[in-house]
């Protein structure tokens, strides 16, 4: 019985040695563990509490787990999109992706890491992604989903309709060159407003007055896209009789010039020593719709002939 007793003495006291020795032996490898930088520590398989998270660093590979996958994925409206999520130097077991584009979803099954589909809008679409393993916590990472349009918006041969100036009760149009124009279509507009009933490749405008002078575009539409045309104007000038001076006068080393005029039409006075010819310009005044009286410094007497033009547009 004695000797019974001094066994389980003897047990007891090996099992505390060999305790307090391992104790130790942590105590140790914590301060080592405290010294490295990183700080980072061995991962032990004795309990859940000693698991590390997915991102943590790797003991074994020497690296941080991540997704390792491409941060832009492309498709296009109506094919086949396909887009795997992938991690390293850990592998993951739940995926999961939000918000997807419209027409996109995570695989099931053998297919749970992937993110299928068939888009149904164009666009681009910020989407954060997400991968796990349990008791290894999770990782994240936000990438980009382009989606392209199944087909191109139309196109302008000749971009820019050029600006026209013309006289008030003409008619004039402008006209763009569309590519494949059976499938778009065009609104005209005309000081940023659309133009009833000028829906063609061409804009014709008839007997046209001063009104209608200002900025157009065209805008040119199919189920993939617009294009916009560059501003282009239309400038209107009233139409004005011939013009005739109605009194010239010499006054104070000043020639005095007196006319009717159209507003915004141009007139040119010339002078001549000759009824004939040799006319040089004199001076260019701009109509305001009322009698004009305008001066300069007078001239040599040798120029006896003067003369008023309307400048043509």
């Amino acid at each position: 019985m004695k000797n019974i007793l001094n066994s389980k003495y003897k047990s007891i006291l090996i099992s505390v040695s060999l305790l307090l020795n391992f104790a130790q032996k942590i105590k140790n490898f914590s301060r080592l563990s405290n010294i490295i930088k990183p700080n980072f520590a061995y991962v032990s398989k004795l309990g859940v509490s000693t698991a590390a998270l997915m991102g943590s660093y790797d003991s074994v590979s020497g690296a941080s787990t991540e997704i390792t996958s491409s941060s832009v994925a492309n498709g296009k409206v109506g094919d086949d999109f396909v887009y795997r999520i992938t991690t390293a130097p850990r592998s993951a077991r739940i995926f999961n992706a939000a918000p997807l584009p419209a027409g996109l979803r995570m695989g099931t099954g053998n297919l749970k890491s992937y993110i299928l589909g068939k888009p149904l809008n164009a666009g681009e679409t910020d989407v954060l992604l997400s991968a796990s393993k349990p008791g290894y916590g999770s990782v994240v990472k936000e990438i980009k989903i382009i989606i392209e349009a199944a087909g191109l918006p139309p196109s302008l041969k000749y971009n820019e309709p050029l600006s026209k100036v013309v006289y008030e009760k003409s008619d004039v149009s402008f006209s763009v060159d569309v590519t494949k124009p059976e499938s778009a279509s065009c609104i005209w507009y005309f000081n940023n407003k659309p133009i009833v009933g000028q829906t063609s490749t061409k804009l014709v405008l008839s007997n046209v007055n001063e009104m209608q002078s200002g900025s157009y575009f065209v805008s040119v539409s199919n189920e993939f896209g617009i294009t916009r045309s560059s501003d282009f104007s239309l400038t209107v000038k009233l139409n004005a009789p011939t013009p005739k001076f109605s009194g010239i006068e010499n006054l104070n080393g000043k020639l005095y010039f007196k006319f009717p005029s159209t507003r915004g039409r141009e007139y040119m006075i010339q002078h001549s020593p000759y009824s004939t010819g040799g006319w040089e310009n004199l001076k260019l005044v701009e109509g305001t719709g009322e009698e004009i009286v305008n001066s300069v410094d007078s001239i040599e007497r040798n120029s006896k002939f003067y003369r008023i033009l309307l400048k043509d547009i």
